[in-house]
């Protein structure tokens, strides 16, 4: 079991606890789920609240952006590599066998107090799927790295992850999970058994540059 490491911020009377330091880089990362509730969707530390819904889907390709959103109480800058687990599953209602290659783009921004958001980086993975039955269904993790040049935050500014899930045909659906507490029976959606990954929990992990 890993121990959260805590670093005193210079000039500052407060603690910051970090799921993994990286002296050689500079920087300390703390791993978020993705969450949605009712009235937004968030960036959380908390690995035993659960989504209202736990899940994005995409039938036959009708779904735009989803958001996830952390607002920060202090000054943070972030800067690295960072580091996405999502669960992406694939459901085949077409009446016969189906191979389906589904992209995920990922998004990054800096949202301000104006709530004007700012590209910093992005990027996409290709998941596929192949000699799907009928009425079945395969799922499996992607692992997303993205490289963030530095940026500040401000007291008050978010860091925001945008998803676009995009590949599902007609009588065809995309799932991605984002349920902290990786629920594998969803309300609300049938048909994906999540078999593979064994979770709908989705993980970002943020590096944030250390003060030594």
């Amino acid at each position: 079991m890993t121990v959260p490491k805590k670093f005193r911020q210079n000039k500052s009377k407060t603690l910051t606890s970090f799921d993994f330091i990286d002296i050689a880089e500079g920087t300390g990362r703390i791993n978020y789920n993705l969450c949605d509730l009712s009235s937004a969707s968030i960036l959380t530390t908390d690995n035993t609240m659960f989504g209202k819904t736990g899940y994005t889907a995409d039938v036959s390709g009708a779904t735009g952006e989803v958001n996830f959103d952390v607002e920060f109480n202090r000054a943070q800058r972030v800067r690295g590599a960072i580091n996405i687990n999502l669960p992406l599953s694939y459901e085949n209602t077409s009446g016969g066998t189906a191979t389906k290659t589904a992209r995920v783009l990922c998004y990054v921004y800096h949202v301000d107090a104006a709530a004007t958001a700012t590209l910093m980086v992005s990027g996409a993975e290709v998941g596929t799927f192949t000699n799907i039955g009928n009425n079945d269904d395969e799922d499996k993790m992607l692992g997303i790295s993205l490289t963030a040049t530095q940026q500040h935050f401000k007291r008050g500014e978010k860091l925001r992850f945008a998803f676009d899930l995009k590949g599902a045909g007609a009588n065809e659906e995309l799932v991605i999970g984002h349920d902290p507490g990786g629920r594998t029976v969803l309300q609300g959606i049938t048909g994906h058994a999540w078999t593979n990954t064994g979770t709908t929990k989705s993980k970002v992990q943020v590096p944030f540059l250390l003060n030594l």
